[in-house]
């Protein structure tokens, strides 16, 4: 890829309550784009992100560290912030460069404290905001408890952009609702995109309609055509057609 234009250029920070697994994340993105050619952060593997060597003995962040990243056509700057209280600085310098700040919250331990004094940094610049829901396979994660306590916290124009099937050892993959359709992970074949199982159904649709309701609140007169009955497109249900919205999107551990 060539020097991108300006328009296609994304920065995106990580940000959140410290140990919920940002930088995990970020070494994700970094592997799964083709950046890196195994995992790093790991299973004792060798991070990526975190090299210094007072990060590797304190295994956290404490500086912030870059993952250029492409994908269709863009590149995306993801800041990977430390959260950690003697280090929090990074974290609201990194907002003040950016244009997006990514939340990575834990779905057994919700908006922490850290988290939420950051969504109100990032609130005041103001900036486009949005909810990485980490760790949906552990003992104790409820995702609907965590959506809950989002809306309590943050607002009511929270829309789910994926639900899991399963929580917790249950956990078997996501609904993607703006695609509707069921995403799962083979470990021959990679991902496998199918229909929607019955017993998921109502909830995807539930959260569909509510991510509808909340998009179209942004807008009278997108909300006009919406009461008309005009169903809103993927473009207008897609994360960055509205920056403001809070989306939340969720993964397995990180």
């Amino acid at each position: 890829m060539g020097a991108p234009q300006t328009d296609q250029v994304r920065n995106v920070v990580l940000v959140g309550q410290g140990g919920v697994g940002k930088t995990s994340l970020a070494e994700a993105m970094l592997h799964l784009t083709g950046k890196t050619s195994r995992l790093g952060g790991h299973a004792g593997s060798k991070p990526t992100l975190d090299f210094d060597p007072e990060e590797a003995k304190r295994q956290f962040s404490i500086s912030t560290s870059i993952a250029p990243i492409e994908h269709k056509g863009s590149k995306i700057n993801i800041l990977d912030a430390p959260c950690y209280p003697d280090f929090i600085g990074d974290a609201y310098g990194a907002l003040s460069v950016v244009e997006t700040a990514l939340f990575v919250v834990d779905a057994a331990e919700g908006p922490q404290p850290t988290t939420v004094k950051l969504w109100y940094a990032a609130e005041d610049l103001p900036l486009a905001r949005a909810v990485f829901v980490n760790r949906i396979d552990r003992e104790g994660a409820n995702f609907d408890e965590t959506m809950n306590q989002l809306s309590e916290r943050f607002g009511n124009r929270v829309g789910a952009v994926s639900i899991p099937m399963g929580v917790g050892p249950a956990f078997s993959g996501i609904i993607d609702i703006i695609r509707m359709k069921a995403r799962t992970w083979n470990a021959g074949s990679g991902e496998v995109i199918e229909d929607i199982p019955a017993e998921y159904m109502a909830a995807a649709e539930a959260a569909r309609e509510h991510l509808c309701d909340t998009i179209a609140e942004a807008d009278d007169e997108l909300m006009e055509k919406y009461l008309e009955g005009n169903p809103l497109t993927r473009k207008r249900l897609s994360p960055c057609w509205a920056p403001p919205l809070l989306t939340v999107s969720l993964s397995p551990s990180m």
